[in-house]
């Protein structure tokens, strides 16, 4: 009975232990998702004012978003030096 009893507390002690870290584990800032064991690891040692607490999805998501921005600006740039750089025009 002792050694039954013993598993039974180690495993209860090992759920304990292992609802407590789910508990801890942070979340995306963005959709709430929690992080994975490699973005947690990745986050811990990190300061947290450097670190933007997106996951993978969302921080690919913004870079996406931030091409997208840079492109458009880079392509309006492009069409305002066309549109006034002819030495044709009248001023």
């Amino acid at each position: 009975m002792k050694k039954e009893e013993q598993a039974a507390r180690q495993a209860g002690e090992a759920e304990r232990k292992r609802r407590e870290r789910e508990w801890r584990r942070p979340a995306c800032s963005r959709c709430g998702a929690k992080f994975s064991d490699e973005r947690w690891a990745e986050q811990e040692p990190a300061d947290t004012c450097d670190d933007d607490g997106l996951c993978a999805a969302c921080r690919q998501a913004a870079a996406d978003q931030r091409a997208r921005q840079e492109a458009e600006r880079e392509q309006a740039a492009a069409a305002e030096e066309k549109r006034t750089g002819s030495w044709w025009r009248r001023t």
